[in-house]
């Protein structure tokens, strides 16, 4: 931090700043971690669920929750559960 008390560029992108939450899931009788998007993953989910064809918007919502939840479910290594596909 500089003299002023603003965060340089350097210290900003050293921050590791990934939240976590344990999540009860009632229907699998247990728990899973979940890990916040950063915000190019977040950028490339959002793209990929509104696409443009022509002059027309298309919204492409088939297994939209599914989809978020192999991006964010992680075990206790931050490795994900799921295979992106």
């Amino acid at each position: 931090m500089s003299d002023n008390g603003f965060l340089s560029r350097e210290t900003v992108l050293g921050i590791s700043d990934i939240a976590f939450e344990t999540v009860h899931v009632p229907e699998w009788s247990g728990s899973v971690r979940i890990r916040s998007l950063t915000a190019r993953e977040r950028d490339i989910f959002e793209m990929e669920v509104q696409r443009l064809k022509t002059d027309k918007k298309w919204s492409t919502l088939t297994n939209f929750r599914a989809r978020l939840a192999v991006l964010v479910c992680v075990d206790e290594e931050n490795n994900l559960l799921f295979k992106p596909g």
